[in-house]
């Protein structure tokens, strides 16, 4: 069913990526190796749409290697991902969504600061 769904309403031959990018909004200052609970603003694109979204992720630190990871939902007609009526009792309008990935430092960048 997943596949189908990627095939058919997410198109994913022809947008075979997605991608989230975001900053930390708190000021988290030195960290420790542990882990840590964080809310990240940024963008979200998927099927070629770009939103905005706040997510809390979770923050992994050992050693100099930071792993994030984080669970949302989207709904599908923010990104512009149609599904015909026809089966729309079979499929959410509302997806959930993962990410995971390595945050790497940039040399010489200081961590800019949220001010809300």
């Amino acid at each position: 069913m997943q596949e189908h769904f990627n095939e058919k309403y997410m198109e994913s031959d022809k947008y075979p990526y997605a991608e989230f990018k975001g900053k930390i909004v708190e000021d988290i200052g030195p960290l420790k190796d542990g882990e840590y609970a964080v809310t990240v603003r940024g963008n979200l694109d998927i099927h070629n749409v770009i939103k905005e979204y706040t997510v809390k992720v979770a923050l992994k630190l050992t050693g100099e290697k930071m792993l994030a990871s984080s669970t949302f939902n989207i709904r599908l007609a923010d990104h512009k991902i149609r599904i015909p009526t026809i089966v729309t009792r079979n499929i959410a309008e509302i997806i959930e969504v993962s990410i995971s990935g390595i945050l790497i430092a940039r040399v010489g960048q200081k961590p800019e600061k949220s001010h809300e």
